[in-house]
């Protein structure tokens, strides 16, 4: 999941906050039900211009300017039209706020009067209640002129900076009122509703007025008023609401351009006191009341907030990871999921998960929490949660943690996918490409992820809409979206069901041919290198799925480019000696690289290191530098066929990429040496890859520092060549076919392979008289297809299918082909039970499907036929 940029952030205007600091709406007196249509645009300017006039001439107080909209039966709502925004009276009511708060932060000043205050209160909250109105129809320039009215904001900052500096207006109780008041003012500009959500960005004076607030939690006072909260305090005084609370809501509220920027560098600066507040409160999550819910809740939104570099580097704490952890088992917090009204608990939730959702995306951190064994944390939730946002958010962790065995203990495979194609559907009609906050990326990187395991695949594969839904993705969504689109597809058709039912498609073919074809770019054209690349992984994985669906690979790679690949394959000394007599001191053959390394981008680092260091040993190599989905299958398949050795990079990250897929199977179906690299973080193969993996020994990167694993890399290589030149067979291959010691290796090495894989097993019996040939498969008998194993050599096979006739061979076969992993498992442990010396190996079960396809091509397939020959448990 590396790479794939769908992290969350916790908007605060994608659902109900917490109750706001704002005081009731103007309303009617009377308490009866007004009616806004009563006055009109030009009425209401008429009334401002009075409303003006009469406080001009001392006849209305100010402070009594909401008591005569009240009257009038006029709200806060009706003000969002230019042609009152704009009026005399908005400036009148800014201008003296500005006045008010110069006033109050004066140094010879020692108190407001209470006219001075009543004013302040009531304009402060006038002001908020217009500026929570706007919303996403609200015309950018009404919003600019809105806030260029707000003249007060200098003298904001101003405040703010003298509060970080001394401590102004927070040490005296005599200020709560007017600081109650300045939280109203702050409200202003984080109520807006816009499109882009960038306020902030609007007006210099705003993005001023958010990194002084940013000072106050930088401030000593942010951390002295946090440890003086006691953990079971019902309520904020005012000055813990304006430290605690509203200032970082306001600060979490912006999700500008500058946001990574303003959250990572708070975030650097106050970590180690973040972890301290945690480390205190954590302990005593039994009796946390509101307050401390609250204001636990800021410090992980402000760490969620952060860019996902910093995350990384935050969430890679083992601590942060087990307190994040200790507030999802929380029994006392979880019990408010149920709620369907917004909670504090639940927005203490849904910040927690959107951090380990975020999480998920570095595979050093996902790791991390696999380990933690807390699958049933987050199926507790999506069991339990009434909040889609919540439940689509613990459904992506599950996507990146469950393994194999748990969906299949778990059975509940089917649930999960419908959540996640539901979710997936209401993204996709929605204009902003997300739902519930949750956007269509992040829905399709957990997909993604989800679509490896076969129960999964199974799933999808039993509704039609849910690969319709896939196909819409490839036509009505950007790029980055198609990307990740086509990768599920292609990961999808490594199912024979899946690549004949996209082949049958006749629009969704040539929409991946024409996304297959994509290579090319005119020179002219303005194209950054991240478009270049984001196309070439559209056009990589779109030969992907065009591999798979005409099953052609042979074809393929004989057909190939021959195009220059230098740029993505290792030069130096590994050139000079392809183009000469000379070759390595442990080259294996004369193919033109010894290894090949096939890993994940998210292993680069240590993988190019492990390439560098064969490089500087004499070796020749094959390994794409740049990007591992920039590649074609024919460049793939030409490193492959021309290499003696794979060496694989065995990590989670390895399984869950299509990519790589292809690479490891095209490498196993040719029987090629593969040498398995555990690499860090710590993954045990399953799946596919475990499949693949079987029986083969691997190197520990993760066990063994760099220089002692390689080492033992050096030996296996050097192991697999003494096995190849000694092996007993290699004389009698070579007398067979008098084949010259330097030709035909290729074919020579690998009949090597494969007899020296199976020489343990019993005698083989000698060839049949091939009578099975000449009949049809649904009429053989058991002795047919004793015969048929037999001659192919398929000997552990003979145990498993000692009592099976052709219909059931054919059923068999069937179940193999569809459900292969399991298959696999499943066979492995009957023949297990039958011969305790056996393992059925990898290689022999994957020839007894190409055989049986073989069959398949000529003999149609019996009509479904119930037999007991054969049992798999």
């Amino acid at each position: 999941m590396g790479g794939c940029q769908a992290r969350s952030t916790v908007d605060p205007r994608s659902y109900e906050r917490h109750p706001r600091v704002i005081a009731p709406r103007l309303s009617s007196d009377s308490g009866t039900e007004s009616d806004d249509s009563i006055v009109s645009n030009s009425g209401l300017v008429q009334i401002l211009d009075e409303m003006v006039t009469d406080i001009n001439n001392n006849t209305l107080k100010l402070c009594d300017f909401r008591t005569r909209l009240s009257e009038k039966n006029i709200k806060a709502d009706k003000f969002i039209e230019p042609i009152l925004i704009d009026h005399e009276f908005i400036l009148l009511l800014a201008r003296t706020i500005k006045t008010i708060l110069e006033k109050w932060n004066s140094p010879e000043t020692q108190s407001l009067n209470e006219s001075d205050k009543l004013i302040f209160r009531n304009a402060a909250i006038f002001l908020a209640e217009i500026a929570e109105n706007f919303n996403v129809t609200t015309s950018r320039r009404l919003f600019r002129s809105f806030l260029c009215t707000m003249v007060f904001l200098d003298v904001m900052q101003q405040c703010l900076e003298d509060m970080v500096s001394n401590g102004k207006h927070l040490m005296n109780n005599d200020d709560n009122y007017n600081l109650e008041s300045f939280i109203y003012l702050l409200n202003i500009f984080q109520n807006f509703k816009m499109p882009s959500s960038q306020s902030a960005d609007e007006v210099k004076s705003v993005f001023k007025l958010l990194t002084s607030v940013s000072d106050i939690i930088r401030s000593k006072y942010y951390f002295e008023t946090f440890f003086q909260l006691s953990h079971d305090t019902s309520e904020f005084n005012i000055v813990q609401q304006f430290i605690l609370d509203k200032c970082p809501v306001f600060l979490n509220a912006y999700t500008g351009i500058h946001s990574f920027e303003i959250h990572d560098t708070l975030l650097e600066q106050i970590f180690d006191q973040c972890v301290k507040i945690l480390e205190h409160f954590i302990p005593n999550i039994e009796t946390w009341k509101i307050p401390v819910i609250r204001a636990i809740t800021h410090i992980v939104d402000i760490m969620v907030n952060a860019s996902s570099t910093t995350q990384a580097h935050i969430f890679q704490q083992p601590k942060i990871i087990d307190y994040a952890l200790t507030i999802l088992r929380n029994q006392k917090l979880c019990a408010r999921l149920q709620s369907k009204t917004m909670n504090p608990e639940i927005w203490l939730i849904n910040s927690t998960l959107t951090g380990l959702h975020n999480m998920i995306y570095d595979a050093k951190l996902l790791a991390i929490l696999r380990k933690k064994t807390v699958t049933s944390v987050f199926i507790q939730i999506t069991n339990t949660a009434k909040y889609d946002r919540i439940r689509i958010h613990a459904y992506l962790i599950l996507a990146g943690i469950l393994s194999e065995v748990e969906i299949k203990e778990l059975n509940n495979a089917k649930e999960i996918t419908m959540v996640f194609f539901k979710y997936l559907n209401k993204a996709m009609e929605s204009n902003q490409k997300m739902y519930k906050g949750v956007t269509l990326m992040a829905m399709l990187c957990g997909l993604k992820t989800l679509v490896q395991h076969d129960e999964i695949k199974n799933t999808i594969l039993a509704e039609d809409q849910n690969l319709e839904l896939l196909s819409n993705i490839i036509f009505k969504t950007n790029d980055q979206e198609i990307a990740h689109g086509l990768s599920i597809l292609w990961t999808l058709s490594f199912n024979k069901e899946v690549a004949t039912t996209i082949l049958n498609k006749s629009e969704l073919m040539n929409k991946i041919r024409n996304l297959a074809e994509i290579t090319k770019y005119d020179i002219d054209k303005d194209i950054s290198a991240e478009n270049i690349k984001l196309t070439n992984v559209i056009s990589s994985a779109a030969q992907g799925i065009l591999w798979q669906v005409y099953d052609r690979t042979t074809d393929i790679a004989a057909n190939k480019s021959q195009k220059n690949t230098e740029e993505n394959i290792i030069t130096d000394k590994s050139m000079d000696l392809q183009h000469s007599d000379i070759h390595s001191p442990v080259a294996l053959t004369k193919k033109k690289y010894d290894v090949m390394i096939s890993y994940s981008h998210d292993d680069k680092q240590l993988c190019h290191k492990i390439a560098d260091q064969l490089l500087n040993d004499g070796f020749t190599v094959w390994i794409d530098r740049n990007n591992m989905t920039g590649l074609t299958p024919a460049a793939i398949a030409d490193g492959i066929e021309n290499s003696e050795i794979i060496i694989l990079g065995m990590t989670y990250s390895y399984k869950i990429s299509p990519w790589c897929q292809r690479e490891g199977n095209y490498a196993f179906q040719r029987q090629t040496k593969i040498i398995p690299l555990k690499l860090p973080p710590a993954y045990r193969a399953d799946g596919w890859l475990g499949l693949l993996l079987a029986n083969l020994n691997y190197v520990n990167f993760t066990k063994h520092q760099f220089d002692i694993a390689y080492e033992q890399l050096k030996t296996e290589i050097e192991n697999y060549r003494k096995q190849v030149i000694n092996s007993p067979h290699r004389k009698l291959f070579l007398e067979e076919h008098e084949t010259p010691l330097n030709t035909n290796v290729t074919h020579e090495i690998n009949t090597i392979h494969k007899l020296d894989h199976n020489e343990h097993h019993s005698p083989v019996l000698p060839r049949s008289d091939a009578l099975y040939t000449s009949i049809p498969i649904q009429n053989w008998t058991q002795q047919n297809v004793m015969d048929f194993l037999n001659d192919k050599k398929l000997h552990q096979f003979t145990l498993l299918c000692n009592d099976m006739d052709g219909p059931a061979l054919q059923q068999l076969y069937a179940f193999c082909n569809n459900n292969s992993t399991t298959a696999f498992e499943s066979l492995h442990k009957q023949l297990k039970k039958k011969s305790i010396d056996d393992d059925l190996s990898p290689i022999e079960y994957t020839r007894f499907i190409s055989e049986m396809k073989k069959l398949s091509i000529d003999i149609p397939p019996p009509p479904p036929v119930r037999s007991g020959a054969c049992t798999i448990s």
